[in-house]
């Protein structure tokens, strides 16, 4: 049976889900404050959610170490609903999708891990392990222009080749 608490808390938790589904980024501090008085949700349940968090973070950085990265994912933005400026949450989330982008080549999570890296910068400027996750972004970006172009190159072979053949075709058929 759910208790008043537990309703709270899932009516929080569910409220900043939409808010990171709608808007495609983290929720500030701020906005958490605003959800939570417009709630009701007293600060025993915001510690409640906080400790949910630390779970979902524990659980997250284990999927990462093992390479889990859809996994590592999912449970590393559970934890970061609730610590949105957390950066060592933000760069292991950051490192999933580094390592999701390369083992699936999914555009998507180079996009998101980049602007994960660049948040990080955001709230603090100096913080390292950001600019390290950049670089290694950026890392991969040439592998995947260079892909990019030789799948290119092949498909201009393969015309080129298609086109001499039918051009060696049509002049033979005409002498």
């Amino acid at each position: 049976m759910e208790t008043s608490t537990d309703h709270l808390v899932n009516n929080y938790i569910k409220r900043i889900t939409e808010l990171r589904d709608k808007t495609d980024r983290i929720p500030t501090t701020e906005e958490l404050k605003d959800i939570a008085s417009e709630l009701g949700v007293t600060t025993s349940e915001i510690n409640i959610a906080q400790e949910l968090s630390k779970k979902s973070f524990t659980k997250g950085k284990n999927y990462l170490k093992i390479k889990e990265w859809d996994d590592a994912i999912l449970e590393l933005a559970d934890a970061i609903i609730f610590n949105p400026s957390d950066l060592e949450m933000l760069t292991c989330l950051g490192q999933s999708y580094l390592g999701n982008f390369r083992a699936t080549k999914n555009n998507e999570y180079l996009d998101k891990g980049k602007a994960i890296a660049k948040q990080c910068l955001e709230i603090d400027p100096d913080y390292k392990p950001a600019y390290t996750l950049l670089s290694d972004f950026n890392k991969v970006l040439p592998q995947k222009e260079q892909e990019q172009s030789t799948q290119s190159g092949c498909a201009g072979c393969i015309s080129m080749i298609i086109g001499l053949t039918v051009l060696g075709w049509l002049a033979s058929f005409f002498n």
